[in-house]
């Protein structure tokens, strides 16, 4: 009967263990799923439906999404990417982001609105917008961390029509 007994606590010992070692599914990085109209990630926690006369590129890119008028005036991109330096922060992301494109001298950049706190599906995102006069277009930056990954919204866009429609193609997953 001890015997039993002993047994019985090791099984009760070990199943307690192992049930800790469920993983947790929206912890782990999983990409996304990419069709003709629409995106969604569990992971990101985010669902996007392709707004009429856009057209969804491929996976095949650097991207979680990106989504263009068939024109290409305007896009969105979704991008998570796991930085090499752990330790980077949003800010630190933003403002090497802004200096990069400040400096550069192919296109020139212009600071429209400096890093704000916006919320995008709930969630909260820092966003940066910046403004290429001579395109007459402006993009919208906005990052947020999660579980040590950046993700970021790139929305490209000549009219607050654009944006919008574009925007309200964003849904929580």
């Amino acid at each position: 009967m001890k015997k039993i007994s002993i047994i019985a606590i090791i099984i009760l010992i070990v199943s307690a263990a192992l049930v800790g070692c469920k993983k947790q599914t929206a912890d782990i990085y999983e990409k996304g799923v990419l069709t003709d109209t629409s995106f969604e990630s569990k992971y990101l926690g985010i669902k996007f439906s392709l707004p009429a006369g856009y057209v969804m590129e491929t996976q095949e890119n650097l991207y979680e999404m990106m989504a263009v008028e068939p024109s290409g005036r305007s896009s969105v991109i979704v991008c998570v990417e796991n930085p090499i330096l752990s330790g980077l922060t949003i800010e630190q992301y933003l403002n090497t982001l802004k200096d990069g494109l400040l400096a550069q001298d192919a296109l020139e950049y212009k600071l429209v609105n400096d890093m704000t706190s916006v919320k995008i599906m709930e969630e909260d995102y820092e966003q940066m917008t910046f403004v290429l006069p001579s395109a007459g277009c402006y993009q919208k930056y906005s990052v947020r961390k999660y579980n040590g990954r950046l993700i970021y919204i790139i929305v490209t866009y000549y009219t607050e029509d654009q944006l919008d429609t574009l925007m309200n193609g964003f849904s929580a997953y």
